[in-house]
């Protein structure tokens, strides 16, 4: 899945390149054999739509304006506010018990072999104490350590490793 994931944003990205690229040339050319941006401005001014420092693919921005791309408008959830185990986890344990759970995060349990153990969204804030079946226990337990990742949204997800006790 990751290798697909890699792959096709790879090729979202070539193909934006190649988009600007085709569109707008150094040269101030369009792209389009016998058009150039001073010609589509002056033919445009004539009409009354533009001025003649308007670009035809490059308007002005603002320059209180600011462009941020996606992934950095997510943040990462403060450490204070992280989800966190209460008490250290013993092999085959039935609870886990969670501190600073917030309302509407997905917590995703999986054990040493990156399989998923138990999935859940939190009902409500405070404390959260996760019931595992017999199964579930014996598949989180059987290796030497765990993990859980938090996704909240709006928040870069994070996942803590911890250790199992025996």
């Amino acid at each position: 899945m990751n290798k697909i994931l890699t792959s096709a944003t790879g090729l979202v990205a070539a193909l934006a390149l190649v988009g600007v690229a085709a569109t707008a040339n150094a040269d101030g050319t369009t792209g389009n054999p016998g058009i150039n941006n001073a010609q589509l401005t002056a033919t445009a001014t004539t009409n009354g739509q533009l001025a003649d420092d308007d670009s035809v693919y490059f308007p002005q921005i603002a320059s209180g304006h600011t462009v941020t791309a996606h992934a950095a408008a997510q943040s990462r959830v403060p450490a204070t506010r992280q989800l966190r185990l209460s008490a250290r986890y013993h092999q085959n344990g039935r609870t886990l018990t969670f501190l600073k759970a917030q309302r509407g995060t997905v917590l995703t349990l999986h054990n040493g072999k990156q399989q998923c153990v138990k999935r859940l969204t939190i009902a409500r804030d405070g404390r959260l104490t996760v019931k595992l079946t017999r199964a579930q226990a014996q598949q989180l337990g059987a290796q030497r350590t765990f993990d859980y990742t938090v996704t909240t949204t709006g928040m870069r997800p994070y996942t803590v490793k911890c250790v199992i006790l025996k």
